[in-house]
């Protein structure tokens, strides 16, 4: 798939130690979807983060692992953007970070390589929560 081009290797390498850095998802919203893109594509480029953007919907949606310092006023100098009519800032604070690795967390379990589905057998989920909460009561 890599040779014909269908995928590419991404390397996720946080920019600074673990640590050390700021994880959060940004959502924001213009009236239009190019100007939207722009601010995507041009978000912090050239930084010391790691992004991940993309459009959902109306909506641009920024992944960013950072310093905490960039964090600080990042919604101020977003007010200062008047093209910029929505936006909202989600801190995670969890640790180990939420990103999960293939083979090392539980999501891949149910990845069947030959088909490429990753498909969650949710009956069963259900039969658990379920049987989880009859035991409680």
């Amino acid at each position: 798939m890599i040779k014909n081009k269908l995928i590419e290797r991404r390397y996720y390498i946080h920019p600074f130690p673990l640590e050390q850095c700021a994880d959060f998802f940004l959502f924001l919203k213009t009236e239009d979807i190019e100007l939207t893109l722009r601010i995507l594509y041009n978000f912090a480029r050239g930084g010391r983060i790691y992004r991940e953007y993309s459009l959902r919907g109306d909506w641009g949606l920024i992944g960013c692992i950072c310093h905490p310092q960039f964090v600080i006023d990042l919604m101020h100098k977003l007010d200062q953007v008047d093209e910029i009519k929505e936006k909202e800032l989600y801190h995670k604070r969890s640790f180990p970070p939420g990103i999960r690795y293939v083979g090392e967390y539980a999501e891949f379990t149910y990845y069947d390589v030959e088909t490429q589905i990753l498909e969650y057998p949710y009956s069963i989920f259900k039969e658990r929560v379920k049987e989880k909460l009859e035991s409680e009561e």
